[in-house]
C-alpha cells in the first residue's frame, strides 16, 4: 500500500467521526429549534386559553355582581312588600277593632264579635283583649273541682267565690289570683247549698242531711256545724254583717241562725213547697225568699212578720237581690224574667225580658243599674230608672247551670257541669287597662304622634317605651343620673325626648336602643320637654325658670331665654315651644314668647294660690292649673281672664291634661280619682276611675284614650264608654262663652 493511500486510511475514521458528529450536532440544534418553536406555541396557546379564561371570569364576576344586586333588590321588594302587608294588616286590625267598638256601642254583640274573631291572632295585644273583655268577659277561670257544681256563692266586692262541687267539695277561690284557698268535704256528704259572707271570711254548706257547716277562710279551720232536721237545705245566704245565716228548706221553712252565738234560730213559715232563694238587706232590716210557690216574700226582721208577697212569676224564682235600702227588689226566674218590684207597694216597676232563665241578679245600692245573668253565659245591664237595655254580653261557654254575683254585679262567676269555675268583670265607664312599668314610680307618660305607642319617665332615671298594641317594652334607656320628670315622643315614635332632675335633656332611639343626643344648660331639673311640630325641635324648662329650644340635627341651643330666678313652682311649654308658662310664688302666671324672648302677659287672680300642675289646650287659648286645695282654675288667654273652675271635692290636684281638641280636660288628685271636665264651663262630666292616684295624664292623639301614671309605678289606659261620649257631644255644642249655641 502506498504511503498516500495509507495516509488518507488513518485519517478516514476521524473524518468520518467528525461529520457524524456535525451532523448530530445540527439534529440537536434543529431538535433544539424545533423545540422551541413548539414550546413557544405551546406557550401561546395557553396564554390565548388564560385569556379565554380571565374573560370567562370577568363575565361570571359581572353575571355575580348583577345578581347581588338584582337579589338585593328583589330582598328589598320583598321586605317592602311584607312591611306593606304589615301595615295593611295593621290597619285592617285597627279598623276592625274600632268597628266592634262602635258595634259594641250599638249594642250588636254579634256584629262587634264577628269583627273581634277577624282580627288576626298575632296581632291580638292587650287591646284586642280589652275589647274582647267587653264582650266576652271570661277575665279567668279557677280550676279545683274534679267534676261539675252544685252551687255558687260570691263575695259582695267580687273578691272571692265558693264552689259547692259533686265531687263532695266545698272549695273557695280567690277571683284576682284564679287561685284556691280554701277546701274541705263531710265524708259521703254532698253540699247541696253554698254561701259566702259579705267580706269574704265565712263560708257556709249545707249538706244532704240539713246539717250547716261555718269555717273560716282566713284561718281554713270549722268554727260551727248546725245540726240539721232532715231536710235538704236548697238555699243559703248570709246576713250583712256575716253573723247570721239565713237558710230555706225542702219542707218551705227560712231559717235565720245567729251562728256567731250558739245557733239561736227564728224560723219563717214561708212557702209552700221548696224554698229556692233567700236575701237580706244590707242593713239587715229586711229578709226575702221565694219558693215553689212562685211568690217572692218579704219579712220584717225585727219584728218576725211577713210585710209583703208578691206575685207574677210563672216559675221558679232562682234569685233575689235589693238595693241599700230595701225599697228596691230585683228577682230572677226561671220563667225568663227579671222583675223589679217596689217594695212598699208590692208592684212590678219593671219586666225585664229574656230568651232564657234568669240564673243571677244584682243591683246597684242606688238602683241605678240592674245586671242579670242568664245561660248559656249572657250578662245583661239594664237601667234602673227605666228598665231600658243598655247593653249585653257574651261569653262562649256551654253548660252554665249556676251563676253568682257581687254585690253590685261588678264582677260574676258562672259554671256547670265542666269543673271550671269562670269568672267576669264588668267594668263600668272608664274601662281601662293596667300593668305594671317596671319601675317604683313614673312621673311623666306621653302618647307616640301615630298612637302606636307611649313613654314613661320614672323614678329610677329609666325612660321606658312601650307598645300601645301589646303593651310590651320595645326600649328602655338609662342615662339620667336620677329621676326622669316628663317625656315626648316624636309622630313615628322612632324618637323620645327626657328631662330629669339631673338638668339633662336626653334624645333617644327606640328602633336602635341607643342614646342619641345629650343637651345641656339647664341649673336645675328639667319638669317639661315638647318635640316641635316637625319633630326637629325640643324645647325644655326648668326649674329655675329657663327656656332652651334645641336643634336635634346640631345639638344646639337656638334660643336661650332666662326665667325668674327664685319662686318657680310650675312650668310648661306649648308643643310648638313658642309660649312658655310658669306660676311663681304668691299666685302669679307669666307668660312668655320665646320667639321674641320676651314677656307678653300675667295672670293673676285672688284665690289662685300655689299651682301644683300646668297644662296649655293645643289651641292655645285656655291654660289650667291644679291646686294643692282641690281646685283646677281654667283661664282664657284671648281675655286674661278666669274662664271657669273645677272644684274636684278637696285633695293635692297631681295632675291636668287637655284632649287634643282642647274640648275636655282630665286631672288626678290625691283623693284618688280621676276625673274628665268640660273646661269652658267647670261641669264635670265623668269620673273615670276612683282609687288611683294619677301622677300624670296624657291623651291618645284621637282622644279616645287617656294614659296615667299610679303613684305605685304602674300605667293604665282608660277608654271612654258611650256614655261619657254623649257627655262629651253635649260639651262640644258649648261655644267658649260657657253658653249652649242655638
Amino acid at each position: 500500500m502506498s504511503r498516500e493511500r495509507a495516509t488518507r486510511c488513518r485519517w478516514w475514521p476521524g473524518l468520518l467521526l467528525a461529520g457524524l458528529s456535525l451532523a448530530m450536532l445540527w439534529g440537536a440544534i434543529g431538535l433544539l429549534h424545533d423545540s422551541k418553536e413548539q414550546l413557544a406555541e405551546r406557550l401561546r396557546r395557553q396564554m390565548r386559553h388564560g385569556e379565554s379564561l380571565r374573560r370567562e371570569l370577568e363575565a361570571f364576576e359581572s353575571d355575580l355582581v348583577q345578581s347581588r344586586e338584582s337579589m338585593a333588590d328583589s330582598q328589598k321588594l320583598l321586605a317592602a312588600t311584607i312591611e306593606e302587608r304589615e301595615g295593611l294588616r295593621g290597619e285592617l286590625y285597627r279598623d276592625r277593632l274600632h268597628a266592634a267598638t262602635l258595634a259594641s256601642s250599638a249594642s250588636d254583640v254579634t256584629r262587634a264579635r264577628s269583627f273581634l274573631d277577624g282580627c288576626p291572632e298575632e296581632l291580638r295585644g292587650w287591646e284586642w283583649n280589652h275589647a274582647n273583655l267587653i264582650l266576652d268577659l271570661s277575665l279567668d277561670r279557677c280550676i279545683g273541682n274534679k267534676e261539675g257544681l252544685y252551687g255558687l256563692s260570691m263575695s259582695r266586692d267580687g273578691r272571692r267565690v265558693a264552689a259547692c262541687s259533686i265531687d263532695e267539695f266545698v272549695r273557695v277561690f280567690s277571683t284576682t289570683a284564679g287561685k284556691e284557698i280554701l277546701s274541705f268535704r263531710l265524708e259521703g256528704d254532698i253540699a247541696q247549698a253554698c254561701a259566702l259572707s259579705a267580706d269574704g271570711e265565712w263560708v257556709a254548706a249545707a249538706w244532704d242531711d240539713g246539717r250547716i257547716d261555718v269555717w273560716s277562710v282566713t284561718r281554713g279551720e270549722e268554727e260551727v256545724s248546725i245540726p240539721g232536721e232532715g231536710e235538704g237545705v236548697w238555699s243559703l245566704a248570709f246576713g250583712p254583717r256575716g253573723e247570721t245565716l239565713v237558710a230555706g228548706d225542702a219542707a218551705g221553712k227560712v231559717r235565720v241562725i245567729v251562728w256567731s252565738e250558739g245557733g239561736e234560730e227564728q224560723v219563717f213559715l214561708a212557702h209552700e213547697g221548696e224554698v229556692n232563694s233567700v236575701s237580706m238587706t244590707r242593713d239587715g232590716t229586711h229578709l226575702f225568699s221565694s219558693g215553689d210557690d212562685l211568690l217572692v216574700k218579704v219579712w220584717d226582721m225585727e219584728t218576725g212578720k211577713e210585710v209583703g208577697s208578691f206575685s207574677g212569676h210563672t216559675d221558679w224564682v232562682r234569685c233575689l237581690a235589693s238595693d241599700r235600702e230595701g225599697k228596691k227588689v230585683v228577682s230572677g226566674s226561671d220563667d225568663r224574667t227579671a222583675k223589679l218590684w217596689d217594695r212598699e207597694t208590692g208592684e212590678v216597676l219593671f219586666d225585664l225580658l229574656h230568651e232564657d232563665p234568669v240564673l243571677a241578679v244584682a243591683i246597684q245600692q242606688d238602683g241605678r243599674r240592674i245586671r242579670t245573668a242568664t245561660p248559656p253565659g249572657r250578662v245583661f245591664e239594664w237601667d234602673g230608672f227605666t228598665g231600658e237595655l243598655l247593653r249585653s254580653y257574651r261569653a262562649s261557654v256551654d253548660s252554665v247551670q249556676f251563676m253568682a254575683a257581687s254585690g253590685e254585679g261588678e264582677v260574676v262567676a258562672f259554671g256547670g257541669a265542666a269543673p271550671e269555675v269562670f269568672l267576669w268583670r264588668l267594668e263600668d265607664r272608664g274601662t281601662g287597662v293596667s300593668f305594671d312599668s317596671g319601675a317604683p314610680s313614673v312621673n311623666g307618660v306621653a302618647w307616640s304622634g301615630d298612637g302606636q305607642s307611649f313613654a314613661a319617665g320614672c323614678a329610677d332615671g329609666t325612660v321606658r317605651v312601650f307598645s300601645a298594641v301589646t303593651a310590651k317594652i320595645l326600649a328602655t334607656f338609662s342615662g339620667h343620673e336620677n329621676r326622669v320628670l316628663s317625656v315626648a315622643l316624636s309622630k313615628d315614635g322612632k324618637l323620645v325626648a327626657s328631662g330629669g332632675v339631673d338638668g339633662t335633656v336626653r334624645l333617644s332611639d327606640v328602633g336602635t336602643g341607643l342614646e342619641v343626643r345629650v343637651f345641656r344648660g339647664h341649673l336645675l331639673s328639667v319638669t317639661k320637654v315638647s318635640l316641635s311640630e316637625d319633630d326637629q325641635r325640643i324645647t325644655s324648662v326648668s326649674g329655675d325658670g329657663s327656656i332652651r329650644v334645641w336643634d336635634i340635627s346640631t345639638g344646639e341651643a337656638v334660643l336661650k331665654k332666662p326665667g325668674p330666678q327664685l319662686g318657680v313652682l310650675s312650668i310648661s311649654a306649648s308643643r310648638g315651644g313658642d309660649k312658655v308658662f310658669w306660676a311663681a310664688d304668691g299666685g302669679t302666671l307669666r307668660v312668655w314668647e320665646t320667639g321674641e324672648g320676651r314677656k307678653v302677659g300675667g295672670l293673676r287672680h285672688e284665690d289662685l294660690g300655689m299651682v301644683s300642675a300646668i297644662d296649655l289646650s293645643p289651641t292655645g287659648d285656655l291654660l289650667a292649673t291644679g291646686s294643692p286645695y282641690g281646685v283646677i282654675h281654667v283661664w282664657n288667654l284671648e281675655t286674661a281672664q278666669l274662664q271657669s273652675r273645677c272644684r274636684e271635692g278637696g285633695g293635692f290636684i297631681g295632675a291636668v291634661k287637655f284632649s287634643p281638641d282642647g274640648l275636655r280636660l282630665a286631672s288626678g288628685s290625691e283623693e284618688q280619682s280621676v276625673k274628665i271636665w268640660d273646661p269652658f264651663v267647670g261641669e264635670e262630666l265623668a269620673t273615670l276611675k276612683r282609687g288611683t292616684r294619677a301622677k300624670s295624664l296624657s291623651f291618645s292623639p284621637d282622644g279616645s284614650r287617656l294614659l296615667g301614671a299610679k303613684a305605685d309605678g304602674s300605667l293604665e289606659v282608660w277608654h271612654i264608654d258611650r256614655d261619657q261620649y254623649r257627655l262629651l257631644l253635649m260639651a262640644k255644642n258649648r261655644n267658649r262663652s260657657g253658653n249652649e249655641d242655638e
